[in-house]
């Protein structure tokens, strides 16, 4: 399983590891990595994941008419 770990995460220098739920624990101690970083685990990260469209223009909502209704 992929994982991407966000260190300082929106800082000017944050920095992004990848790893695997086995390598993960490595690559943080690797990097000194002990505050301010966030864990993503999961086929997010995978290239073929499709982007959720729930705050897209074109997605209906019991609260909003998508663009692409009629």
């Amino acid at each position: 399983t992929r994982v991407a770990i966000g260190v300082g995460a929106t800082w000017p220098d944050q920095k992004i590891l990848r790893g695997t739920r086995d390598t993960s624990a490595d690559v943080i101690h690797a990097e000194g990595v002990v505050r301010q970083a966030v864990i993503v685990v999961g086929r997010v990260l995978d290239t073929d994941y499709e982007l959720s469209k729930l705050y897209g223009g074109s997605f209906t909502t019991m609260f909003r008419q998508g663009t692409d209704k009629k």
